[in-house]
């Protein structure tokens, strides 16, 4: 289990703990998604960034699947819902580091996190 602390800002971090495997993650990711337009699933491009997917401070198991070939960071971040609106949100990367297979973790307390791929694309999944 990883604590996160309060950056230069002030803003309170949550925690990351490790959830087991991907298919134990599958089960949780049965329940209602955080974004409604696409059902928690984002899509990654190769070398790109994804859209945030709020998660207003409740704790979101977040899934990260790099295409054949790449690898995956998901962020994470606790500033308030207006600066990520607003683009200036300051993002905690988690503590896997860039994975190369599908890879989970349960995310406390964030206000919205995002998927990066390095060189394939890939898809990320967000569920409370």
């Amino acid at each position: 289990m990883i604590k996160f602390l309060r950056d230069a800002g002030g803003y309170k971090k949550g925690m990351v703990r490790d959830l087991g495997t991907v298919a134990e993650a599958a089960l949780i990711l049965s329940g209602d998604a955080v974004r409604e337009d696409t059902g928690g699933r984002v899509h990654v491009p190769a070398g790109g960034t994804s859209v945030a997917v709020r998660t207003n401070g409740k704790d979101a198991v977040v899934v990260a699947v790099p295409g054949n070939g790449g690898t995956m960071t998901v962020e994470a971040t606790w500033s308030p819902a207006s600066n990520v609106d607003g683009g200036d949100a300051t993002w905690f990367a988690w503590d896997l580091g860039a994975v190369s297979a599908a890879s989970n973790r349960v995310v406390e307390n964030a206000t919205a996190v995002r998927f990066k791929a390095a060189t394939a694309a890939g898809f990320g999944e967000v569920s409370q």
